[in-house]
């Protein structure tokens, strides 16, 4: 026996070794291209935060002429002015003003702009509201495109504008090849440190894995299987350990690049302020006699957080200000990077003084700039951890592990794989359907509301949820009917397909910046996605009496949320790096990568098992006896009181986090790192709370106990909105849905008849009340954004967890009955007798 499993265990070792290396090579290509996005975007971003500054004084003069009546469509002047801004911004590719429709209305002479298209002009518009400039990168023509907002709120209020409107736009377009040279630079410092961290971890998994095989020529079964797990440890270890070292190089060079960066910017803005200043002094003014130039400076130092100062001094002194530390905006990461001084001569005066211009560059605030791209590698580390463990248990897993049954005996096929084929298959399902999690309602949001004239923005911005939702309830109805006729694999793929087009044609509605097909594509992959869930617990329940169904049950859940943290976390950083149009584009192809799995990996079962073979009955939640009539009713306000508000309440990840976070003017990334927190509670805390709970409450009890969790969670949110309390809810709803959910199930179950056909009817019903909830909440919470005063949202959010809490006491008071355990009910008919 032992003889004929060695090569059995030796050729597995083989395949899992390369499976690792493929793993190993796999990880770190997504990284570097994490890392290259990422510094693409944050070097990018300094250097338009840069020509900011510089254009920012040319708006304020446009504006300033705006306010004393004169048209920005018929502005006599406009173009000397931005030959003035040409002058300071000799890199600028074109330079120009657009009117609020997008019509181009000057140029800079020999500075053309491209037009301005309506889905631009749209993102413009919506971006503008939460930022003070922004940009965007058409690969196509290699440049960079910055927006500035002209404003001027007397015309806004006669044309029935908002205040805050823009009636028009600066425009800069510059050239992206200063950009494009300095990221494949990084990228050729990068690579080979990359490659050799990558062979050192192949070498030391060959090695290990030699050592493994010849301890397996003789080997016991038991012996077997504690080698494959430390086999399986020992890999998922070096591919973390690849990953530190890779991520701690990256930050080192990336550290070193961004102050360059910073230095490139300080350079760009001390153009303007030298041709001010020595334009100053050609008019007759001596340096001793300029007025406010220490204001103008604090302005321009203001705008730009890495300058530490900037001010005049006599050549070759130091300005007393630069001996001191200003650090601003908390602890650098990681690294104490240097200050730079920076000097540029400026032209005597009439009276022959000379001065030098002197900025300092500081090296802390740099630092703390790093700490987003800190976290992002922090981020990616546990995320590839999580899909490298579950691309290594389906593909290396495949060894002598795969062939046993529950009892050690060898199998040839059946059912023996089929747990972690339901897993890896809901895996890919849910890492697709999620990758767009994080941007979804503020995409929308970008769009316009021409379509919807009659809703709010934060209502516009429910609208794909509430479609991918009740897509979703109507696939779920009809997939049941389906799964009956066609089978489960049929409605499997079915499920996968339409997910796939669903992606596909959103990447269409972002490019076209149609809302309504990006409603409908997002509608599709719901219906998609929930097409595969249904088959998924149709094929469980298939298997039922014949295999393990909670084993069953859990691997599904297991790989839905590691899919969930995969996809959100992967969406959030792909978003922020290289834009929306590639996140769908990836979220179609991975769903056709779960099809064909699904098609040809997912193992042939049996006969079919009939569905009522094996059903234990199902006791009363109390542990007693309940007359069946008030059970009918206990239903019913379970899914109202119950399954509808808490699905509700939880829709504050998904949907009103990502505009919140916006707000804040932060990334989408954080949304994913919140994605990964909320996950991470699930996989990790959740089988311990479960257990715990189930050991000191009721399945009631559990139930309420969840529920009352997340009310307190978005009623602590209501009273304390920021970043801190954000996460601190995602945190606690986290905790509630990592044993709430499974009570929720088993308290529908315990409430339905004994029957199986009865408790499929219930725990149906139960899934459906739950996506009605799921599809009514986004619409909930951006009614009461936009209802309470100054549509502050944050009341609306604490509005909705008191309404939960009062749902759940409700339901307490009218389903809460003492009964009498049936136990102690037969004892006392026996002792009468």
């Amino acid at each position: 026996m032992a003889s004929s499993g060695a090569p059995s265990g030796r050729s597995g070792l083989l395949r899992a070794f390369l499976v690792s290396v493929l793993l190993v090579g796999v990880t770190l290509a997504f990284s570097l291209s994490i890392n290259l996005g990422s510094f693409r975007q944050n070097h990018a971003g300094t250097l338009m935060a840069a020509f900011a500054v510089v254009g920012g004084k040319t708006v304020e003069n446009v504006q300033d002429a705006l306010g004393y009546g004169k048209p920005l469509d018929d502005f006599y002047g406009l173009e000397a002015i931005l030959d003035q801004l040409a002058a300071n911004l000799p890199g600028a590719r074109g330079i120009g003003v657009a009117v609020a429709d997008g019509r181009v209305v000057a140029i800079a002479r020999g500075r053309p702009v491209e037009p301005v298209t309506e889905a631009t002009l749209r993102r413009a518009r919506a971006e503008l509201e939460r930022r003070p400039h922004w940009f965007r990168h058409d690969a196509g023509n290699g440049t960079y495109a910055l927006y500035l907002p002209i404003r001027t709120p007397g015309e806004a209020e006669r044309a029935g504008r908002p205040v805050d409107a823009p009636a028009g736009f600066l425009i800069i377009q510059s050239d992206s090849a200063r950009v494009d040279d300095r990221v494949e630079d990084f990228r050729d410092r990068t690579l080979p440190q990359l490659l050799w961290t990558g062979l050192g971890t192949v070498g030391f998994l060959g090695l290990t894995g030699l050592v493994m095989a010849f301890g397996l020529r003789r080997a016991p079964e038991g012996r077997r299987v504690r080698l494959e797990r430390l086999r399986r440890l020992l890999a998922l270890g070096a591919m973390l350990a690849a990953q530190t070292a890779a991520a701690a190089e990256c930050y080192t060079l990336i550290s070193t690049a961004h102050l360059e960066a910073a230095e490139q910017a300080t350079q760009i803005v001390a153009r303007m302020i030298r041709n001010d200043l020595e334009s100053v002094v050609r008019r007759g003014l001596d340096y001793g006699s300029l007025a406010g130039v220490d204001g103008y400076f604090e302005r321009i130092r203001a705008s730009m957080p890495t300058l530490q100062s900037i001010e005049l001094a006599l050549p070759g002194t130091t300005p007393p200000s630069h001996d001191a530390r200003h650090i601003v905006g908390g602890v650098p990461f990681l690294s104490d990077m240097p200050d730079v001084t920076l000097r540029w001569p400026l032209a005597q005066d009439r009276g022959g003084e000379a001065r030098e211009l002197v900025a300092v560059v500081d090296g802390d605030r740099v630092a703390t700039q790093l700490t987003e791209f800190g976290l992002d590698m922090a981020t990616i580390l546990v995320t590839s951890l999580l899909f490298m463990f579950e691309m290594d248990r389906v593909l290396g897993g495949r060894t002598w592990m795969a062939r046993r049954s529950g009892d050690g005996r060898a199998v040839a096929g059946g059912t023996g794989n089929v747990a972690g084929s339901i897993r890896f298959s809901a895996f890919l399902m849910y890492f697709g359907a999620f990758l767009p999690v994080s941007f979804v309602p503020l995409l929308m949001t970008s769009f316009g509301a021409e379509p919807f004239p009659f809703l709010s923005p934060s209502q516009i911005a429910a609208a794909p949820l509430t479609a991918e939702m009740l897509c979703g309830v109507a696939a779920a109805l009809a997939a049941g009917r389906l799964t009956g006729r066609f089978g489960w694999r049929a409605v499997s793929l079915a499920g996968f397909a339409a997910a796939a087009a669903g992606m596909a044609l959103a990447a269409v509605a972002v490019v076209a910046a149609d809302p309504l097909l990006f409603v409908l594509a997002r509608g599709l992959s719901g219906a998609g996605g929930m097409a595969g869930l249904i088959a998924a617990n149709a094929l469980i329940g298939r298997l039922r009496g014949v295999s393990d169904t909670s084993a069953l049950q859990s691997g599904l859940f297991a790989g839905m949320y590691a899919g969930v943290n995969c996809g959100a976390v992967s969406g959030a950083l792909l978003s922020t790096t290289y834009g929306p149009v590639t996140v769908f584009a990836g979220g179609a192809v991975i769903p056709v990568a779960g099809l064909l799995y699904t098609a040809f990996g997912v193992p042939r079962l049996p006969g079919a098992v009939p569905p009522d073979a094996h059903c234990a009955p199902v006791p009363s939640p109390c542990g007693g006896t309940v007359h069946p009539r008030r059970r009918r009713i206990k239903v019913p306000l379970f899914l109202a009181l119950i399954s509808l508000p808490t699905a509700v309440a939880a829709m504050f990840l998904p949907f009103y986090l990502p505009l919140f976070i916006a707000d804040l003017g932060l990334s989408s990334a954080t949304v994913g790192r919140a994605y990964l927190l909320h996950g991470l509670c699930v996989v990790l805390a959740g089988p311990l709370l479960t257990r715990m709970a189930a050991r000191r409450l009721p399945v009631p009890g559990v139930t309420l106990l969840s529920a009352a969790m997340i009310a307190g969670a978005l009623a602590l949110f209501g009273l304390q909105a920021s970043l801190w309390t954000a996460f601190a809810t995602v945190f606690l709803i986290g905790l509630a849905e990592s044993f709430g959910l499974s009570a929720q199930m088993r308290h529908a179950e315990l409430l339905a008849a004994r029957e199986a056909r009865r408790r499929d009817s219930v725990l149906a019903l139960h899934v459906n009340t739950r996506k009605l909830g799921q599809a009514a909440g986004p619409l909930l919470f951006g009614t009461l954004a936009a209802a309470v005063p100054l549509g502050a949202g944050p009341e609306g959010v604490g509005m909705i967890g008191g309404l939960l809490a009062g749902s759940l006491l409700l339901f307490a008071l009218l389903t809460w009955r003492r009964t009498v355990p049936s136990r102690t009910r037969r004892s006392q008919t026996e002792g009468g007798r």
